[in-house]
């Protein structure tokens, strides 16, 4: 039985790692996406008041 137990520990643990280091690169691609949007963002802006002025 405390074998079992130790599996069942060791492979809840895993699973939280997991979670863990999924939710970092979720985050992490998240951030980026919202970067490079945000620099397209401001790259069409500049470039409409340039058209602009």
């Amino acid at each position: 039985m405390p074998e079992v137990e130790t599996q069942a520990g060791v492979r809840l643990r895993l699973m939280l790692r997991l979670m863990l280091v999924t939710r970092r690169l979720f985050y992490f691609l998240l951030m980026v996406i919202v970067l490079y949007f945000r620099s397209g963002f401001l790259r069409t802006c500049l470039c409409a008041l340039r058209r602009q002025v």
